[in-house]
Order: C-alpha cells, then structure tokens, then sequence
C-alpha cells in the first residue's frame, strides 16, 4: 500500500516511517524501527490478516526475531495508540490468527501534515533500546533511531488565527448542531405545554435556558475535543486535533437517528395518547358547585367559581359547554351526574364544592364521564381567596389536558387570562353577579349595582364589572318600562367595549337592548358582533333571531332559532325561543312540542309549563290548558300564570274571576300594559264597573304610549292601544293606530284577531271580517273566536245581514 518513506493516516494518528514517529493526542510518539516495520507491513495489508511468521521474516533473520519478539513489537505498538487489547481500535488479532489494522490505513501526500514546527516533545516506548546482535548490520531506520534519542523539538508552536482555531476544533458544526438541537426542543415544547397542564413561562425558560446554553457549549467545543478515547482537554492548541473521524460520523448518527425518535414519537402521540382533532366537539357541563361553608355565605364564591370556570373552557374550541341556565336548572334536584349528563347531552360533567374559613378555601373538582358514572379525573385545592384566579386557570388546563385537547398558545392565554389582577374588586364582582342571576326583583338588582360600583371603586378598569352594570340596567328597563335605565344602561356597555373591546356578552347585551327600543339596524350590527367574537353564542344567535322576525324575514329568523338549537342541543331555552316564535307563527302543534321539550330538560320550570298551557288554549284544549296553568301556578305564582289563568276564565264567561286574576298580574308587573289592559276588559262585562273599566283602560294607553316613546315600532302596543281606544269609543284614535300598524302586522295571526276586535268595536264589520278570516287563515283558533264576546256580537250582526 505504502512505501516505508510515505506517511499515512491510522484512526486519525499519522504515521511518519521516516521519523518513526507517530503523532496522536498526546503528542509525538518514538517507536522502534522494528515496531515502525510490523506496523508498515500491516498498514500495506490493511484489509488482511498477517501471519505472525510473515512479520518475523519481514524482520529479516536473527536470534531476537522470533514469535515472542513479534508479541512485544505489537504491545509497543498498541501502546503508542493507546489501544485497548480488549476492545481494539487500532490492531486486531493473535500471533495463531495473525495481526491485521481495524481500520484501513490512509496514504497521505509527501510533505502532507509536516510538524517540524509543531513543537511536540519525543516520548520514547519501550523495546527500541536494543533490538540487534553485536556483528550485524544495523537495520536502516537504527540510525535514525539513535540520531532521534537525542534531539529535542524546542521550536515554537505556530500561531494561527481565530478562525482556524474555531474550525480546527470543530466548532462551528457543534454550534450548528446545538442550535438544530435547539429549534428541535422549541418546536417539542410547544407542542408538550398545549397537551399538558405546565406553567404558561415554559415556553420562555426554555428559549432562555437554551440560550444560556449557546456560549456554555460554544466553550466546551474550544476545549474538549472528541478522540478514538472519548472526550479529552485539547491542552496543547499548537498541536493537530486527531479527530476519531469513525466516532464523529457514529456521534452524528446518534443525533439523526434521536430527531428521527423524537418525530416518530410526536406522531405516534396522537395515536397513544389521543388528541382532540380541531373540527371535533366535546360536550361538557360546569355544574354549580356547592356551597360546605358552615355559615353559607360562600355562595357567591361557589357560583362564580363555576361561571368563570364555565367561561374559560368556553373558549376552547373542541369544547361546547352546557349553557349556564341549562346547569342551574339541574342543580339540587337530587339527580345522579349520569341522568344530568343525558338530559344535557353532555359526555363529561364538571362538578365541585368549595369550603370556606376566614380567607383560606379549599376547593375540590371533578370531572365525570358520563358514560360510566365514574371519576375521570379529580383534584383539590388549598389556596387563599386572593389566589382563586389562577385556582380557575388552572382547572381549565386540567380539563382541557385530561381530555387530550391540544390547545394553541392563544387559546391558552385565553384561559390564563384574567379580568382583574385585584382580589378585593374580584370578590365584590363575584357577588354583584350572584345577585344579578337571582330573580330580577328590584331588591336583587339594587344590590347588583352597589356592589357593581364597589368593585369599580377598587378597579377602574374593570371591564366585566362596567358589563354587569349595563346587564342590571338592562334588566331594570324590561322591569319597570323606564326609559331612563336606557341611557344609564348603554353609557356603560360603552365603557366595558372601550377597555376590552372582545366582550361578546356586551355586544349581546346592547343587541338585547336596541332591539327591545325598536333600534333593529343597531341590534342587528351589534348581534353580529358579539357572533363574530363568539361563534358559539346562544344569546346572539337567539337575539339575531328575533331581529329578523321583527323585520319580517320569518324563514331567516327560524333558521337562526334551530341554529342555536344544533349548537348546544341541551340548553332547554332553545327550544323555548324556538316554540314561542311558532306560537307567533301560528304553528301551534310545533309550539306544542318544542315546549314539551322544554319540560323535559327542565321538569320544574313553571313558566314551560304556562307556554304549553296556552299553547293548548289556543289549540282550543281548554282542558289541557287548564292543567298546565295550574301546574304553573303550583311551581311559582306569578304575572304569567296569573294572566293566562284569568284568560281562561274570561273566555269561559267568569269575569269575577277573571278580573281578580288579572289584577293579581298587573299588580306584580306594575308597567306592563297588557295585564291592564285584560283587567279593564274583564271590569267592563262586571256589573257596575264601568266607570273602574275606564279608568283601567286609561292606564293601560298611558302605559302603552310610553313604550312606543321607547320603541315607535311595536306592533303589538300599536294594535293594543287601538283596541283600548275602541273601547272608549275614540274612534278617531283607535282608526289612526290600526292605520299606523301598516301591512306589518298581516302575517301574525294573534295581531289579526285584535284587529277584527277593534273593527268590531268600531262597527266597521267589513274589516272585522276581513281581519277575522285572515288571523283563522294564519292558524288562529276558530274555538276563542267563537266564545270571544266582541266576535260573537260580529257573527251575530253577520247572520241578520244574511237573513
């Protein structure tokens, strides 16, 4: 292979026969000349073995060459290379076998690797002393030899420059692969912190601990360098790195085939711990959670914990969250988690209790599977009232990870977001709300608001507390009709988009408001913002709804109700918007089951059982009708199951009674004008009433003028107030409203049957007719047209003409 003069390569140690040097890590290394000779005769037949007799006749005949000699030759060669006789890298074999090189040897070109100026120092090895017999000739590299055992290199080391060093040393590629490392562990823990509950700074240590590892590596490379005997201090930096070229690559190897490993599992994780694809939906419920604290004042602390748990997981997109009003209908009813499940078409319930003592709380949570009853997941919390923010953000990523949902950054900031960094301002939310989701009774609202402002006090910048005090303005306007909560109400919901422009529930809320005062575009544009920030709204598709029907595009306006239905098929007051607005259409078969449904999610809800009632009165199930009332009346006396009870009276001629029920609703809703209205038209058939008929009658039009000074649109106030005018016989008044009423009112069947009343009081029978025949042919009940006095004269009056 080579010529005894030519240097070559042996696992990154050149070899110089000349010099019979070798020059590995640990310098310049002297070896015997014969040593120099087995180890050219093997590096020319690297690829085979090399009989311990053809070694000895390369070393030509005498006494001290025999088999023994070739034995020691190759010890001294192996402990130049510092080879280990039990895993060798450099001289594999036997003096039986042979000897043959492990790896090939590599010519190099003459003058190639010179180190005259290297500055290494000798380091004889053993054996070189005496290795001829007196009389013979000296072998040719002797003189050398004995020339070598007396020099010592004592020149400098060359200098060289940064560069060279940086590129001698390798590193460049060992920062290369550090920062391909890097990305590669970015790009995991990215993935990993969406899977799994970490803190939210993980991806940030990360970045930073890797960055801190950029100059710690970028040394380690300067100084260590990796040899055939692992990883060794480069001490002298004038001297030729020998770099294991076969360990490199094998190093290098490792790497590629750990990024292989790591991507095979990051796809194999779905597959093994599977994740929640994206388009897929998790049906989920956040129950009230209940309230151990021995004095019972923790209820506000166990509402609001489940409403902002409930909101934050309404972020997540895979999640579609049971509505709060479905949940609450539930609670305390005794039923199993696994009934509550079904009736909510949900797979997993959240459900919880907290305890409190002074300012500690322990919370504990758990998550059920409603297929199997059991626990899927639990835990508890000690913490401090201050810390219950970042208790509630951390239960959501719970969830979320035990349900192998993998979140995107942004929607884990979502739900590490929080609306106050101020406890006290929190607490005095939390109660201000617990206030706003009882019953809209005036003392409850009243409250509402002072704690409301309270917390505003501590916070200023507290959106959601300016969001709750438009909703309890909201709620005192439809409470008492005044005008003046308008006004207060909007100013706020201003203010809550002004510092966070993201709350759907006021974009809703305003849309509820517009729409209630006739301002349809308004509603209109703001329902669809609260839409376009939160797709999975309830309120705004439902509010949407109702916009489309006042406008009169009944096909959209039902297509966004049973749109709110395919979202969230659990929440009972879909389907109860939905049947109301069939009841309006005069589909009341269809009214009729979707309320029906309504009861069997929410079995106790009186005002679902008043619905049905009068749906079957206007289907002419007088019988039916009375038993749902009745119901209605058992679960939760109130203006609704007053009012429609005390219709059912009426029709069937008892206006004693029905007048005394119909007074029990006006009293409760004080300005609704409706329930006056039907007072006065049950005091005018009572003997001796007529003047208290007037004056009830003239109530009902101030309150009724009042709410078209609020909402100029009303269709029903309109043909109301020409009704209450008919009676008074002011003609002229009542003519000009049914005139006002326009062709609107044409497609509702209960607006047609009012007209033909007022027509009929107006001795217009023509028209009476015409509106009589129209409201039968929209679905209005032929059955309360013939029991309704006013018709009843009309027919009358009809029979005569044709006699």
């Amino acid at each position: 292979m080579t010529r005894a003069a030519e240097n070559f390569l042996i696992h990154g140690y050149r070899v110089a026969p000349a010099e019979l040097a070798i020059y590995g890590p640990h310098g310049r290394q002297i070896i015997s000349a014969d040593a120099m000779t087995i180890l050219i005769e093997l590096a020319g037949q690297s690829e085979h073995n090399v009989s311990g007799a053809d070694l000895l006749q390369c070393l030509g005949d005498g006494l001290a060459h025999h088999p023994g000699q070739i034995e020691k030759l190759i010890s001294e060669l192996r402990e130049s290379f510092d080879d280990h006789v039990g895993k060798p890298l450099f001289i594999v074999g036997t003096m039986d076998d042979g000897y043959r090189l492990a790896t090939p040897a590599l010519p190099l070109e003459p003058g190639n690797g010179d180190d005259k100026d290297t500055g290494i120092k000798e380091k004889r090895t053993g054996h070189s002393a005496d290795n001829t017999i007196s009389g013979q000739p000296e072998h040719a590299g002797q003189a050398a030899t004995a020339q070598l055992q007396t020099e010592t290199t004592t020149t400098r080391a060359r200098p060289q420059g940064l560069f060279e060093s940086l590129k001698r040393r390798r590193v460049f590629r060992v920062l290369g692969s550090y920062a391909v490392a890097s990305w590669l562990i970015m790009q995991i823990t990215d993935v990993l912190s969406g899977a799994f509950p970490v803190p939210d700074w993980t991806p940030a240590a990360v970045a930073i601990a890797l960055a801190v590892g950029f100059p710690v590596v970028a040394v380690l490379a300067w100084v260590f360098q990796l040899t055939p005997h692992g990883m060794e201090w480069d001490s002298k930096p004038g001297v030729p790195v020998i770099a294991d070229r076969a360990r490199f690559v094998h190093f290098l190897d490792l790497v590629v085939i750990g990024v292989l490993l790591v991507a095979v599992a990051l796809l194999s994780y779905g597959k093994f711990f599977p994740t929640l694809p994206f388009d897929s939906k998790t049906k989920i419920a956040v129950m009230p959670f209940q309230d151990l604290t021995e004095s019972g004042d923790g209820r506000y602390l166990s509402e609001g914990i489940s409403d902002d748990i409930r909101t934050r997981l309404y972020e997540v997109p895979q999640f579609l969250v049971a509505a709060r009003a479905s949940t609450n209908a539930l609670s305390n009813k005794g039923l199993d988690i696994k009934t509550i499940g079904e009736r909510l078409t949900v797979s997993h319930v959240l459900d919880g209790s907290i305890r409190r003592v002074g300012n500690q709380l322990r919370v504990a949570v758990q998550l059920v599977d409603v297929s199997t009853g059991f626990n899927y997941w639990s835990k508890s919390y000690n913490t401090r009232i201050r810390d219950i923010l970042e208790m509630q953000s951390n239960i959501s990523l719970f969830v979320a990870s035990e349900l192998k949902v993998l979140l995107t950054k942004e929607v884990r900031e979502a739900l590490a977001e929080n609306p106050t960094e101020n406890p006290a301002a929190y607490d005095l939310y939390l109660q201000a709300r617990s206030f706003l989701n009882r019953p809209k009774t005036a003392g409850n609202l009243d409250n509402a608001l002072v704690l409301f402002r309270q917390a505003l006090d501590q916070d200023p910048g507290f959106a959601q507390a300016y969001a709750g005090l438009c909703h309890t303005f909201i709620a005192r306007y439809f409470g008492t009709n005044d005008t003046a909560f308008i006004a207060a109400a909007e100013t706020n919901c201003d203010q809550a988009l002004k510092l966070d422009a993201n709350l759907a529930e006021v974009h809703a809320a305003l849309g509820e408001l517009y729409l209630s005062v006739g301002r349809l575009d308004q509603a209109r544009a703001s329902y669809q913002s609260a839409l376009a920030l939160d797709a999975k709204s309830i309120e705004a598709y439902a509010g949407l709804a109702k916009v489309f029907n006042a406008q009169g595009d009944y096909e959209a306006a039902e297509t966004q109700y049973r749109g709110a239905i395919d979202l969230l098929p659990g929440y009972w007051n879909g389907y109860n918007l939905l049947a109301q607005f069939l009841l309006r259409r005069g589909r009341y078969e269809e009214a009729a089951e979707n309320f029906q449904r309504v009861i069997a999610f929410t079995p106790d809800n009186a005002h679902a059982y008043n619905n049905l009632g009068a749906t079957y009165y206007l289907l002419g199930r007088f019988d039916q009708a009375a038993d749902y009332y009745s119901r209605s009346l058992e679960l939760e006396p109130g203006r609704a199951a007053y009012s429609n009870t005390g219709t059912m009276h009426y029709y069937s001629g008892d206006y004693q009674q029905a007048a005394a029920m119909f007074k029990k609703a006006a009293e409760e809703a004080g300005s609704d004008y409706r329930l006056w209205g039907n007072l006065a038209d049950a005091q005018r058939f009572l003997p001796g009433a007529s003047d208290l008929a007037r004056q009830t009658y003239g109530k009902a039009i101030r309150l009724a003028r009042a709410q078209l000074d609020v909402n100029p649109l009303d269709q029903s106030a309109l043909i109301n107030l020409a009704f209450y005018y008919a009676n008074l016989g002011e003609a002229k008044q009542a003519g000009e409203l049914l005139q006002q009423a326009g062709q609107k009112s044409r497609q509702n069947p209960e607006h047609e049957y009012m007209k033909a009343l007022s027509y009929a009081l107006l001795d217009q029978p023509e028209q009476a007719s015409r509106s009589r025949a129209l409201a039968i042919s929209l679905g209005f009940p032929q059955t309360i047209i013939d029991v309704t006095p006013e018709l009843q004269e009309l027919a009358l009056v009809e029979t005569q003409a044709d006699n």
